[in-house]
């Protein structure tokens, strides 16, 4: 069994920065606690992301195509590059309304928690 080498410090030590190794620590002790709830985080994003793929699907026609369905359509053709490319526009778009809605919410008074 390996041991890790935890050392513990004050809070009124003067050096109060992590270092390399202690940031390694870190990692070591937070991920093995923080992995189950990650996988379980992201089971249900994904869930939730496929069934509404799948109620999308229902609505579509060939005149409006949501971004999803034409990424789905090109991976189904083999053109990886276009889908590729549709789904980094997806995620470009998806950053820029999360943080327009960030600066909207912090110039109204509005805070996270």
């Amino acid at each position: 069994m390996k041991f890790i080498e935890v050392t513990v410090y004050a809070f009124d030590t003067p050096n109060l920065f992590l270092t390399r190794k202690h940031a390694l620590q870190q990692f070591q002790i937070m991920l093995p606690i923080l992995s189950p709830a990650l996988l379980a985080v992201a089971l249900l994003t994904f869930n939730s992301a496929a069934r509404n793929v799948a109620n999308i699907a229902i609505i579509v026609t060939s005149d409006n195509r949501p971004l999803s369905i034409l990424q789905i359509d090109y991976a189904r053709e083999g053109k990886l590059e276009k889908a590729t490319i549709i789904g980094t526009m997806v995620i470009v778009l998806t950053f820029g309304a999360t943080i327009l809605a960030r600066l909207i919410a912090r110039r109204f008074g509005f805070r996270a928690g």
